[in-house]
């Protein structure tokens, strides 16, 4: 499976997460030509439920009171959150490609390639301040390599040698946005339209999958779309749905998916020392299994996963790490 990245990820992931965007948007509000043939991934995030607060309950939920520790973070999140907003920025979206490499560069997709990330404006917003509190969000090999340019209604920012699609692709556009239409109550909206690049490197990578998933990657990559909706809040949770080509394929999902969870609950109760890394997975995983289990309507298969879930395997973490149960004493 392809890697994507955005070489601004940490200046594009707070921008994402601070900008006031517009709560009734079916979709996200694009350029015409920010969708191409080749592109295949858009994060979205919406901060009139993604805000400071909602993310203090969301840590509060999960973390209890080790979620203290990271308020020192949330704290200069929330600055530069009220900064951009001050400055203007109303709506922030990334899009990600998946092309093959320049010529002369080895096959598949050109993971170096970081992304598109396009952020709307107000009226009168004030360029240069949201320029400014990006740039000092970020390296200064990362500042070297940005560029910012207004486009419209729109600031976009992206690395030098890297440009928006040539053309708009009408066919994935209107994928994206049915998708994206689908997750539009989220704080944080990701949708995936896998493109022909992407099914060829995943037919190369299923053999080194588990077993129990050598027959889901296939499937998930020719399926129309592939979302992930995350909630903030008090009852933090995020929600995978793969629209499948057909229903048959949504049950083979499915079904591999519940085979893998099983062999999850499996590999917990009768631990391997020469599992290895597969030995922590199966810890991880396997408490959350019955939560995480696959429902199929029609063709759509969706997985949540709720901060309630996760909260018994993140405490029993922090705890050993400070000293809990199964941990070394505090101070050792």
């Amino acid at each position: 499976m392809p890697k994507f990245k955005f070489k601004l990820a940490g200046a594009a992931a707070m921008v994402a997460a601070m900008v006031c965007l517009r709560a009734n948007a079916a979709a996200p509000v694009l350029p015409p030509d920010a969708i191409g043939a080749d592109s295949v991934l858009v994060v979205h995030a919406d901060s009139n439920v993604f805000t400071p607060e909602s993310l203090r309950k969301a840590a509060t939920a999960v973390l209890g009171p080790n979620a203290a520790d990271g308020n020192q973070k949330l704290a200069k999140f929330e600055e530069k959150y009220n900064a951009i907003v001050k400055a203007g920025g109303q709506s922030v979206t990334m899009v990600q490609e998946s092309k093959p490499k320049d010529a002369g560069a080895n096959e598949g997709p050109d993971a170096n390639k970081q992304g598109i990330t396009y952020i709307q404006l107000k009226p009168g917003a004030d360029v240069k301040a949201i320029e400014k509190t990006i740039l000092d969000e970020m390296s200064p090999a990362d500042r070297e390599k940005a560029v910012f340019e207004k486009k419209g209604d729109f600031l976009m920012m992206h690395q030098k040698g890297e440009a928006p699609p040539a053309a708009a692709d009408a066919a994935r556009t209107k994928l994206f946005s049915e998708a994206l239409s689908s997750v539009s109550d989220a704080a944080v909206q990701v949708a995936f339209v896998p493109n022909q690049l992407v099914r060829d490197e995943a037919k190369k990578g299923a053999a080194e999958a588990p077993k129990q998933l050598q027959e889901a990657l296939p499937i998930l990559t020719n399926s129309k779309w592939v979302t992930i909706a995350v909630k903030f809040g008090n009852a933090p949770a995020a929600t995978a749905t793969a629209n499948a080509a057909d229903a048959e394929s949504a049950q083979k999902l499915a079904d591999s998916i519940n085979g893998f969870l099983g062999s999850m609950k499996q590999a917990a109760a009768n631990p391997n020392p020469q599992a290895g890394p597969e030995a922590m997975i199966a810890m991880m995983v396997a408490p959350l299994a019955d939560s995480l289990k696959p429902k199929t309507d029609g063709t759509k298969v969706s997985m949540t996963i709720t901060g309630q879930a996760v909260s018994g395997i993140a405490q029993m973490f922090m705890g050993a790490r400070q000293g809990g149960p199964g941990g070394p004493p505090p101070g050792q």
